[in-house]
């Protein structure tokens, strides 16, 4: 199993965050999109963001590297044009083998 994390670096004052956003539309959409594709997806925020240094992390659940190319290159543009919608940070994005 792979997991895909998207890490939302805390920039500072001047950074914004609409968790709301992202939890309810943005990670639920990639979910729609994806479809049986993605086995799961998780969002985490920081408890005390002022003092973390990331304010969220969403994880993606997938088979393979393969899957998630498959499920979800043809929506790549929307994904990548929606973050303008909840946030104005540059996420970072790594993905993790499960052991």
């Amino acid at each position: 199993m792979i997991a895909m994390k998207i890490f939302y670096p805390n920039c500072g004052e001047d950074s914004r965050f609409d968790m709301d956003y992202y939890i309810n539309h943005h990670m639920r959409k990639a979910k729609e999109l994806a479809g049986e594709l993605c086995k799961g997806i998780t969002v985490e925020s920081a408890v005390n963001d002022c003092d973390m240094p990331y304010i969220a992390i969403g994880t993606e659940l997938w088979d393979s590297i393969e899957d998630y190319h498959k499920a979800l290159d043809p929506h790549r543009d929307m994904l990548v044009e929606d973050i303008a919608n909840f946030t104005n940070i540059k996420p970072v994005i790594q993905f993790f083998k499960i052991e």
